[in-house]
């Protein structure tokens, strides 16, 4: 129970292992998005095989030590049309009219749809470095 929302139920989408340290609740115009971080007591020691550095570039996103270049992702110019669409939809409603904010809501999902896009993009990327890389990973000092 939290003191400004009440009880709420939530979906588990995996256990929670450890000691649960904080709680984040957070709500996204239309969806409530709760975040634990929890401590764990055993840590397992990974030896060091080999070294991949990444460099991050303006025309290639990231280049890597064995010249392996991974491209930017092109989510906001896929999706710039129905944006652009959406955002002159909302231009066009009456300031303070039930139907702007129901146009407000429309323009924000296309934006999450985005985000969410993004976000995921990174962690697979991230998730494919240390997986086929198992090594040490160092960044480039900007």
């Amino acid at each position: 129970m939290h003191p400004r929302i009440g009880i709420f139920k939530i979906v588990l989408h995996r256990p929670i292992v450890g000691k649960i340290k904080t709680c984040t609740i957070k709500k996204d115009f239309d969806q409530w998005y709760v975040s634990f971080a929890c401590e764990i007591d055993n840590s397992i020691p990974v030896e060091v095989k080999t070294k991949t550095g990444i460099d991050v570039g303006l025309i290639d996103l990231i280049t890597l030590s064995n010249g392996e270049q991974i491209k930017p992702p092109k989510f906001l110019r896929e999706s710039e049309d129905k944006l652009t669409q959406e955002q002159k939809r909302l231009s066009r409603k009456k300031i303070r009219s039930k139907n702007r904010t129901k146009q407000k809501i429309v323009v924000a999902k296309v934006h999450r749809r985005i985000r969410n896009q993004r976000k995921d993009f990174a962690h697979k990327l991230s998730r494919n470095l240390v997986h086929n890389n198992q090594s040490r990973i160092c960044w480039e000092n900007s």
